[in-house]
């Protein structure tokens, strides 16, 4: 079983502003995919959370209309740069994205903004499309398409040079995401698209605090 991607970053979304809500916290964001962004201000209302979390089921909605279409290009940075206009100090920016459309561009704009916000990174993945196997032996599956966010490729799943490949350049492109957070001093946060999300989230914002310090401690 298991959700899509972007199925498990809506969700994951969700719960972080319901939880922000409660506490008492302003919600705002930015909904993005290849072709759409959402910008909502941040205020201390249900609304506001109404508006983010139709904007979520909106989107994802548009994706499944639209995957028979090329991609365009990721509108990571474009979201931040929203993000950094609403976010002028002491606030917390989450991030909750696959990674599609990280580059130089990214670095500056997190650095812009943790420079007087917190900013924490949820990175969701699909355990099958790291391995590129079937998820069971028994599966009768001979293709998978892989992506990158701007194209698609028919993977054939018995082709075990290309699932080493593919799994090696997925390593390395997880292994530079977490060097260049790491540099910016960016908490990084694993989602899988299989266990549940509310027990993922639970266990993970278990040592989130002890990473995240408070301005001038």
């Amino acid at each position: 079983g298991g959700h899509s991607i972007k199925v498990t970053a809506a969700q994951v979304s969700a719960l972080g502003l319901w939880r922000a809500f409660s506490l008492g916290d302003r919600v705002g964001g930015c909904i993005f995919n290849d072709k759409l962004i959402h910008s909502t201000q941040p205020r201390h209302t249900k609304n506001n959370v109404y508006e983010l979390l139709n904007q979520l089921v909106k989107h994802n909605q548009a994706l499944n209309a639209q995957q028979v279409s090329p991609p365009n290009e990721p509108q990571l940075n474009q979201a931040l740069k929203l993000a950094a206009q609403q976010l002028k100090h002491d606030g917390l920016c989450c991030v909750i994205s696959d990674g599609s459309g990280f580059n130089d561009e990214t670095q500056t704009l997190l650095a812009q903004i943790g420079a007087k916000n917190d900013v924490l990174w949820g990175q969701v993945f699909d355990p099958l499309e790291m391995k590129l196997v079937p998820q069971q032996k028994q599966s009768v599956t001979k293709h998978l398409v892989a992506s990158d966010g701007l194209g698609q490729l028919d993977v054939p799943v018995d082709d075990k040079k290309l699932q080493a490949q593919y799994a090696e350049v997925a390593q390395q492109r997880a292994n530079q995401l977490k060097q260049h957070l790491k540099k910016l001093r960016i908490p990084l946060l694993w989602f899988n698209t299989v266990e549940p999300v509310e027990n993922q989230l639970r266990g993970q914002l278990g040592y989130a605090p002890r990473v995240i310090q408070k301005r001038g401690a």
